[in-house]
């Protein structure tokens, strides 16, 4: 979970960004496809170890999923509707870490708790 997420806010930060890059049409292109495979790839390997859920967890990731929602709406309407833009890599790449910390605290408390 925590690869999936870290390999999400890379995938944003290059969302964010590409329209500013001369290949940025070609190098989201090829993100969004190893971000896929990636994605295909954890699924299937989660099947074997997922395990039952400590109470509460489904609330706490489903509202810990708002705020990189909130991001890729709002940094996807600002960043990418108008190419291009003049927010910095700095900026984009800090709200893309930023508004994944909820999730990937969620992934490390399952973490830790699977470790006891």
């Amino acid at each position: 979970m925590i690869l999936q997420l870290i390999a999400s806010v890379v995938m944003m930060s290059i969302f964010f960004q590409a329209h500013n890059w001369y290949w940025g049409g070609i190098i989201n292109f090829a993100s969004v496809g190893v971000f896929l495979i990636l994605t295909i790839m954890m699924s299937t390997r989660m099947e074997r170890v997922r395990g039952v859920h400590p109470a509460g967890h489904k609330w706490r990731f489903l509202l810990a999923s708002l705020l990189p929602l909130l991001a890729i709406i709002i940094g996807g309407w600002y960043w990418t509707l108008y190419e291009p833009h003049s927010a910095s890599w700095l900026l984009t790449t800090s709200v893309a870490v930023l508004s994944y910390i909820p999730l990937i605290m969620v992934g490390y408390s399952l973490i830790v708790r699977g470790d006891r």
